[in-house]
């Protein structure tokens, strides 16, 4: 482990208390975890209803390795951002910064808010970032203007997907994570989005060592947008898999796909290190009572 990754895990340490770390595990469906998560981190529910009361628009946050952020709140996720979201997936943050090398060439494939856009710009030589939802493009755009000006972040407002063109896309009004390419939530308004398919966006930029996807549900189109780049080349690649009651059906076909081309699948542990599995990832995410949702597939 480098030395920068070394300082960034001493740095989030010093800030994963007992009430972080109860936090974190307690990220699963139901009114019992909800009040627990109230009363674990009440920051984050104080943020939210001062923002429905009208009394606050924005919010500064510092994330945990020093970064200053400045945001417009639009919803509930833009009142999570900052340190709150780590306490969600700290085993995902955990082993990127495990893994994370100079060297790397980081795609972020569904930025959102930018949480790791922002930890990969503080360890890789250089970060390509994809968001379609314009209010999340516009975020990470005012909070990266150097990096961006400097060619480290090539920032991109359009959906990874498995063709060129003018798509719809589904915009959550309640929970912008939830938004999606092929599923269509409660309160949702339909909007078009551009999007490009990774072999497209390959011939004119470096290709990715490691990728983060997350893309709720649409993560299949984006492996068929550059299964070229795929099959001759074996970057890391963490992908969310739904659970297998809450449509993990969608996410296994994207998980078939990356096998059937030499992926290997790996669960990570709340400390950040991978461990190989097998089978029907969403019911592992079902039965799993600490919700481990993200996975690491690599080539051997």
């Amino acid at each position: 482990m480098e030395e920068k990754n070394k300082i960034l895990l001493e740095k989030l340490d010093s800030i994963i208390g007992i009430r972080e770390f109860m936090y974190a595990n307690s990220i699963r469906r139901g009114i019992f975890n909800k009040i627990k998560r109230f009363i674990l981190i009440p920051e984050f529910p104080l943020t939210y209803l001062l923002y429905k009361l009208g009394l606050i628009k924005s919010i500064d946050r510092k994330l945990f390795f020093g970064r200053r952020i400045k945001m417009q709140i639009k919803d509930l996720e833009s009142c999570l951002f900052g340190n709150f979201q780590i306490f969600i997936e700290l085993n995902l943050v955990k082993f990127f910064i495990k893994n994370l090398k100079s060297s790397d060439i980081f795609y972020d494939i569904g930025a959102n808010f930018g949480s790791y856009t922002y930890l990969a710009l503080e360890i890789c030589k250089e970060v390509h970032a994809f968001e379609p939802i314009n209010y999340m493009y516009e975020a990470i755009k005012n909070n990266a203007t150097n990096e961006i000006n400097n060619k480290k972040l090539f920032l991109n407002c359009v959906a990874l997907s498995n063709k060129n063109g003018i798509e719809n896309f589904y915009l959550s009004k309640d929970y912008s994570g939830c938004s999606s390419l092929i599923l269509n939530p409660k309160n949702a308004d339909t909007i078009k989005v551009s999007t490009i398919t990774l072999n497209e966006y390959l011939k004119n930029h470096n290709p990715p060592s490691i990728i983060k996807m997350d893309v709720e549900g649409a993560e299949k189109l984006v492996i068929e947008g550059g299964l070229n780049f795929f099959k001759k080349n074996s970057p890391i690649i963490t992908m969310e898999v739904w659970s297998k009651d809450n449509n993990g059906e969608i996410s296994m076909k994207a998980v078939e796909l990356l096998r059937s081309i030499g992926y290997q699948s790996y669960y990570i542990d709340i400390s950040g290190e991978i461990h190989k599995i097998n089978g029907d990832l969403s019911e592992f995410v079902m039965k799993n009572e600490k919700l481990l949702d993200n996975f690491v597939f690599k080539k051997e």
